[in-house]
């Protein structure tokens, strides 16, 4: 099966890299999950104790909730190419 470069005289394009993009589906067709893009700064705080909350994993949780991440979730990083199932909560 392959994609359609142009459909409608218009061209398929790669969705932006936001915050975050809501899923995108035709019907039952899932075109791209949902997806939550964090900064490696944004990232690294939430690891590193920074004197407010001490436990990393409630940091984690806070951070997730803030987000409005799903409980299960796959994380991904630029240097692995498989992507890892994160639970929280």
């Amino acid at each position: 099966m392959s994609v359609p470069r142009r459909r409608g005289g218009a061209a398929l394009q790669a969705l932006p890299r936001a915050p975050h993009v809501p899923r995108v589906a035709i019907d039952q067709l899932v075109i791209s999950r949902e997806q939550w893009n964090s900064s490696a700064p944004a990232f690294r705080a939430l690891v590193e104790d920074t004197g407010g909350e001490r436990d990393p994993v409630r940091r984690v949780v806070t951070w997730a909730k803030r987000l409005g991440l799903p409980r299960h979730v796959f994380g991904t990083v630029p240097h692995e190419p498989q992507a890892v199932l994160c639970r929280h909560g």
